[in-house]
């Protein structure tokens, strides 16, 4: 099977939280090798492919100071995972793997990405942004906060199938790059449904759970990767720089509860409501206020799942003016009330 550019091999067992010895690597590169002259199965069809014998064994292991919130574990779900959980500080070292990790940091800072492949990178990771880390990667993190994370791993014959599609006959595999700390609205979707189907423990979430992973894969293939990358040479869209991306998020998120006009946001970056608009909106698919209304929906679903705070308290929160327009504005990004949300989302 051909590799990203990042071309380490795995070791045989252990859950990717686990690291491995340099006798264990040998092994698992010599087993990698063979089991890569097997045929794949064709899964134009279907939704998941089967992991090979080597793979190592969902759901992800425990580390002693990361305490799961969800897990996919039981649920039958074959060649991807998905977990949430909280992060007390600490740091730890991810051996190779053949999957790519997807991860997301749901609420805190802390995290950093200290070593990706040998190279010191240093880079550290905002709240509501992802990491990627391709297949065969080792890196190492280091978390100095508490903060809560959801990472999700996909197969690399999955990516492979997914990447055949994408750019037809005799391209099977192509290089994922690497992204730290990037924002994607489109990307926090799909990753949230997919945690969402794991809270609640439905046997038959496997097949729409697995539809959502090929999007995913279809999502970072197109975005992340060599396929893409002469079609997004050639748009040469600019946007905001990433420095300025990052404090126009970061002041909105320590906003949220005050009523933020366009001129307010427009002004961390110095810049007049139409440039800034223009701008932001290139660099992240959406206008300044439906970026704003989706992370006040996104912290109220939170704080409804998480807390105990009565509605109305949330709507002044995620600076909603009153309760009504908190449940109409809600409704409409969710087709549910708050109450009927909280009622389907308790474990």
């Amino acid at each position: 099977m051909p590799r990203s550019s990042f071309n380490t091999a795995p070791p045989a067992t252990g859950g990717w939280l686990t690291s491995a010895s340099s006798a264990e690597r040998q092994a698992a590169k010599k087993q990698a090798l063979d089991t890569t002259q097997t045929p794949k199965r064709d899964l134009s069809t279907s939704p998941v492919a089967p992991p090979s014998k080597s793979d190592p064994p969902y759901p992800l292991e425990q580390h002693a100071n990361i305490h799961l919130i969800v897990t996919s574990e039981g649920l039958g779900w074959k060649g991807f995972c998905v977990s949430r959980q909280k992060e007390e500080p600490h740091k730890r070292t991810h051996s190779p793997r053949p999957h790519l990790l997807i991860g997301l940091t749901v609420s805190g800072s802390g995290l950093a990405i200290e070593r990706l492949n040998g190279v010191s990178v240093h880079t550290s990771v905002l709240p509501n942004r992802f990491i990627i880390i391709p297949p065969y990667s080792d890196f190492d993190i280091n978390i100095n906060n508490t903060i809560e994370t959801i990472y999700l791993c996909i197969h690399q014959n999955i990516v492979d199938e997914i990447t055949k599609g994408l750019s037809g006959d005799g391209v099977g595999s192509v290089g994922i790059s690497p992204s730290i700390s990037f924002f994607s609205p489109l990307l926090e979707q799909l990753v949230s449904e997919v945690c969402h189907l794991a809270r609640m423990k439905r046997s038959s979430s496997a097949s729409y759970a697995g539809h959502l992973i090929r999007a995913i894969a279809a999502h970072v293939v197109e975005n992340h990767s060599a396929v893409s990358t002469s079609a997004q040479d050639q748009k040469a869209i600019k946007g905001l720089s990433p420095r300025n991306l990052n404090l126009v998020i970061e002041f909105i998120d320590k906003n949220l509860s005050k009523s933020l006009s366009l001129e307010d946001i427009a002004s961390v970056c110095d810049l007049s409501s139409s440039h800034f608009t223009r701008l932001f909106r290139s660099s992240t698919s959406l206008t300044p206020h439906q970026y704003l209304l989706r992370r006040r929906i996104d912290t109220a679903q939170r704080l409804l799942i998480e807390s105990g705070m009565s509605i109305s308290e949330i709507a002044f929160e995620c600076g909603f003016a009153d309760q009504v327009h908190f449940t109409q504005t809600f409704r409409r990004f969710t087709g549910k009330a708050p109450g009927a949300f909280r009622k389907a989302h308790w474990p």
